[in-house]
Formats: C-alpha cells, sequence, structure tokens
C-alpha cells in the first residue's frame, strides 16, 4: 500500500490537507485544453511547435498493464510529435520506480482491491485508464480505503474525465466537398443498414430495431448478429452507396459514450440514426443526423424515415448539410497521449487525488432503455 506521505506530496492541500474548492476547479476546468464537446477540438499535435529537444530528459509513462494492446514504439513515436514531446511510452516494470505516470488499464482486467504496487517515487502519476463503456465493468474494490486518495488522473470516454479518449472528433470542412447529390440519392435503392456483432446489450438495441422492422422501415442487418453475416471492407464498400441511413446504435446508454459507429461512419454518404447515452445536441453538430432520443417511439421513427427517405429534396439537403463537417476517427488517442504529456510538464497546475475513483468512472454513468 501506499505511504500517505507520497500521497500528501503530491497534493495540493488546504488546511485539512485536501484539494481547495478554487484549486480544484482550476484542475478540473482548465479553459484551453478542457473538452465540452466533440467538433473542432484544437488538437495538440502535429502543430509545428514542440517546446523540447530530441536530446532533452524524457519522461517515462509506464503501462502497468495493457494486455499487449498497447504498441509502445508507436505511441512513443506519437508523443514525439506533440508539442510537448518529451514523453515515452514502456511497457517495462523494471521502470516502476523511475516512472514519472504509471497507467492502470481497468478496461477489462481487474488490478486488485489494493494498488498492485508502491508509489515510485513522490511526485509519480497514478492512472486509471477505461477506454470502453464503464457499464458492467468489475470495479469491485476500487472504492476501498486502500485506494482512497490513489488515483490521481483518470482517462476515459466521458468529457470530464482529466484525458479524455474517445472515438475520435468531428471537424467543421473549411470546404465543404462538391457532390452530385441527386447521383448519390438515385443510387439508393434501400433503407437501412445496421451493422452488428455483440448481440445481447445493455442498450436492448436489438429489441429496438426489431421494432423498426415490426412497423414498417427496411433494416438489413450485417455482421454476426444479422442475416446477412459478414463482409470484407471491399465488400461493405460497394454496399453502402445502396443505403441511405445507417444506425449508429451504442451497445449501451453512457454518458459520452460515443464510439466509431458514429465517427467513422460520419463519413459515408448516408445519414446516421444514432441512439445512445450521450447528450448528442451538446456534443456534436446538430442538424447532421437523426437522434431516436427525439422520437416517441420505435413506430414514429419509422414513419419518419421512411418520409424523409422517399424525398428527394429533403433527404439530400440533409446530406449536404451532413457534408459541413468530418469524422476524425482515431485522432483522439494522439491528442489524448500529447495532453498527457502537456500535463506531466505542468504538475502543479494538475495535482489531484480521487476519494473514490470507482463511483467517477461509475456511478451515475449509463441508464437503462425507457423507449422500447
Amino acid at each position: 500500500m501506499v505511504s500517505n506521505n507520497n500521497v500528501q506530496l503530491f497534493r495540493k492541500s488546504g488546511a485539512n490537507g485536501t484539494l481547495k474548492p478554487a484549486e480544484q476547479a482550476v484542475v478540473r476546468r482548465d479553459t484551453v485544453h478542457h473538452l465540452d464537446n466533440l467538433l473542432d477540438v484544437s488538437e495538440n499535435y502535429d502543430t509545428g511547435i514542440q517546446h523540447f529537444s530530441a536530446n532533452a530528459t524524457k519522461k517515462i509513462i509506464l503501462w502497468y498493464n495493457h494486455k499487449g494492446q498497447v504498441n509502445h514504439e508507436e505511441t512513443t513515436g506519437i508523443l514525439s510529435l506533440c508539442e510537448y514531446n518529451n514523453c515515452v511510452s514502456t511497457g517495462d516494470l523494471s521502470k516502476q520506480t523511475v516512472a514519472d505516470a504509471v497507467i492502470f488499464v481497468v478496461s477489462y482486467q481487474h488490478v486488485g482491491n489494493r494498488p498492485p504496487i508502491k508509489r515510485g517515487k513522490p511526485d509519480q502519476v497514478w492512472v486509471f485508464k477505461l477506454g470502453e463503456s464503464p457499464y458492467g465493468r468489475n470495479f469491485h474494490g476500487y472504492d476501498s480505503l486502500a485506494w482512497t486518495n490513489q488515483v490521481n488522473w483518470t482517462s476515459s470516454l466521458t468529457l470530464d474525465t482529466d484525458l479524455p479518449h474517445g472515438a475520435g472528433f468531428m471537424r467543421t470542412r473549411t470546404e465543404p466537398p462538391i457532390k452530385n447529390y441527386s447521383a448519390i440519392y438515385d443510387l439508393k435503392t434501400k433503407t437501412a443498414l445496421w451493422i452488428v456483432s455483440n448481440c445481447n446489450t445493455q442498450s436492448k438495441r436489438d429489441i429496438y430495431v426489431k421494432r423498426l422492422q415490426e412497423n414498417g422501415l427496411q433494416v438489413d442487418v450485417f455482421g454476426r448478429c444479422g442475416s446477412f453475416g459478414r463482409k470484407s471492407a471491399e465488400e461493405m464498400n460497394q454496399i453502402i452507396p445502396q443505403y441511405k441511413f445507417y444506425l449508429s446504435f451504442e451497445n449501451s446508454l453512457c454518458e459520452d459514450y460515443v464510439t466509431e459507429k458514429f465517427i467513422d461512419r460520419y463519413n459515408n454518404d448516408w445519414i446516421l440514426v444514432a441512439r445512445g447515452g450521450a447528450n448528442y445536441s451538446k456534443i456534436l453538430p446538430m442538424n447532421t443526423y437523426i437522434n431516436t432520443a427525439d422520437f416517441a417511439s420505435p413506430k414514429v421513427l419509422a414513419e419518419y424515415l421512411n418520409e424523409l427517405g422517399s424525398d428527394r429534396t429533403r433527404y439530400t439537403r440533409l446530406l449536404e448539410a451532413k457534408d459541413r463537417y468530418e469524422g476524425r476517427y482515431g485522432v483522439a488517442y494522439h491528442h489524448s497521449m500529447c495532453e498527457f504529456c502537456r500535463r506531466l510538464n505542468h504538475l502543479d497546475k494538475y495535482r489531484k487525488t480521487y476519494k473514490n475513483v470507482k463511483d467517477f468512472l461509475q456511478k451515475g454513468r449509463c441508464t437503462s432503455p425507457n423507449d422500447i
């Protein structure tokens, strides 16, 4: 277990040894780098500005457990492109005593009811990283006394985390593409497509899709859970232009949980129908997609989609409006790692601890479906 002395050295203290409210506000809400939405994020890498020479002393980011999912050479390469470019990534546990930060990946593997290691040095930052929906994750014990005030930063898909790491961002195009939208519409002989391979989910999206089908909406389901099965990327590229709508339905209804189902699929020539726990109108460009939450029932939505899909003028106008933006899938990892290194270079500004990291990551983050 980590000694209280180490924790106190890391924390910026008030009279009672806790964060002062004003200081906590500064930590949690940086005017430049805090994310309120996913649109037009100021990405802090590949900017042409770098603060350190190649031979500067490096800050070590140690991944304590990552199940081989992190390519450290690639991640160090990403870090070298950041404005704060003096960080490196490693999985070498022998670096634990000298590492400037230790990441505990809590998406799939439980790291124990108490810290599995001792803090290597007083200013070593401990990070809990959750790269998936918090629903159903085994966080038992992370609210224990042993973990109290041990975790300094968090990284997850929610925008109020210290190091947000979602599927990507949206960007306003400086020059929208020039397309023949009428010709695009003429290719669309089918209504809605859904790709799904996780068949039993918290959001009960399968039931919602069934209700759409029962109310007259043609939905072709691809993937492991669908009658059309899995297709190669090349095959999908031939299939996608035939459809007017894509069902971007998340597997769980959780705060800010917007995945590649939206970001990556946005750039195709169709209209996305989103269903999830995020406040879409707050974090994404409005009037470029359809949100199931705006409809009283699957029946009402099915009627609307059939009507919109049959109206060439309205549909193509929406398609053109959508093309004022583009999805930037995958870049959030770059942004998150660069933000990580920036904060390591400004520890005094970002000193904090989580009294109950389990509650922060999980409590109240997800809701049960109430639309089916």
